[in-house]
């Protein structure tokens, strides 16, 4: 027991000590641009996990590319910040980081990340309900990747402006945009990519009420997530179908695609899933009239709901990063001061179990 305690506290230790030592490691190096991609990279990986420590790394990223004089690796670190504020849901700084960005990309004639920028303005103004702003940013996205031969980013586009086709109810514009990143994902053999031109194609048809096209969409969908094995799309697969199967009143299916969902979310703790699946049963229920069962998921619908709110409103207080905090006190130095506590623990502990240990021998 004593020794499972030393190998978590010496763990633990070493799991915080991690951070430092790249941060250490990063900051050792003598190019400043280097150093700016790598702070990057690592502002970037921490983007979920820690947002306030990637918070952190990327105004250190700014603050080395201003030193390096290279307004490629300035426009990187804004991109960062861009990414972080749009994550927190800052979307006026976050806007403004990214035209930042743009501006410069455009002025030193660097395509890719100039796409990469209107990519992300794209997202934020169709967030904003800002659609022509985000249409002509996708547009001109598109236009680069088409430009350099990248299908793949082309494709992403192609699906983005499907979907802000579909917001605005142009369903018949959404489906062609489909159509052609379709395309271009069976010509990359992107499995993932063309399950998802699939299922949005057959979302389009849902909206418009063809229920039997859409069904077929949904089923070619399934097989390529079956095929790769993607749990969670899976069930997304067959919440659709069974939301399909509701409206045309065919029952056995409607049930069974819905308990293979629900099944499925339950397994993997697909919260996202099952909050679908009570809404879906609740709509089931109350076709057949059997108002009691209805009523009973639509509660738990309601429940879900609020228990979503509850996680999202934690959620963001993990990216409620403060500017002059951080950079007043870096949370690495905090974290060693922590480490320095820990070390001292583990000492002591090494120190006094061989006397507890001779004490107390038979």
């Amino acid at each position: 027991m004593r020794f499972a305690i030393f190998l978590l506290l010496t763990f633990n230790v070493a799991l915080a000590q991690q951070s430092d030592t790249v941060l250490a490691r990063i900051l050792a190096l003598k190019n400043d641009t280097v150093k700016v991609n790598q702070l990057y990279k690592q502002g970037f990986s921490l983007r979920n996990s820690d947002p306030k420590l990637a918070f952190y790394y990327a105004n250190l990223c700014e603050e080395r590319a201003h030193i390096s004089g290279s307004k490629k690796h300035l426009a990187k670190s804004y991109n960062l910040l861009g990414v972080l504020f749009y994550k927190k849901g800052d979307y006026t700084k976050a806007l403004a980081y990214h035209q930042k960005a743009l501006s410069i990309r455009t002025e030193v004639k660097d395509n890719f990340g100039a796409a990469l920028s209107q990519t992300n303005l794209g997202n934020i103004y169709t967030d904003l309900q800002l659609f022509e702003r985000a249409e002509n940013s996708y547009l001109a996205a598109l236009a680069i990747y088409r430009e350099n031969g990248d299908e793949k980013r082309a494709a992403d586009c192609l699906i983005n402006l499907g979907v802000l086709k579909q917001t605005l109810k142009q369903n018949e514009a959404a489906f062609e945009n489909y159509v052609h990143a379709l395309k271009l994902a069976e010509k990359l053999n992107d499995y993932e990519m063309r399950s998802l031109c699939l299922n949005n194609m057959a979302q389009v048809f849902y909206d418009k009420g063809n229920y039997e096209k859409s069904i077929a969409y949904n089923e070619d969908a399934l097989k390529i997530r079956n095929l790769m094995e993607n749990n969670l799309e899976v069930a997304d697969s067959y919440l659709n179908l069974a939301a399909n199967y509701i409206r045309v009143k065919d029952n056995q299916k409607a049930l069974e695609y819905l308990d293979t969902a629900y099944a499925i979310g339950t397994h993997y703790q697909y919260y996202e899933a099952l909050q679908t699946a009570f809404n879906s049963y609740s709509e089931y229920y109350f076709q057949l009239k059997n108002y009691e069962q209805a009523y009973y998921w639509l509660r738990k619908y309601q429940q879900s709901k609020d228990s979503v709110m509850l996680e999202q409103s934690a959620r963001e207080a993990e990216f409620d990063f403060n500017l002059p905090e951080i950079i007043g006190q870096s949370p690495v130095k905090k974290r060693e001061i922590h480490n320095l506590w820990l070390l001292i623990s583990v000492m002591v502990f090494l120190i006094f179990i061989p006397f507890i240990f001779i004490r107390f021998k038979r």
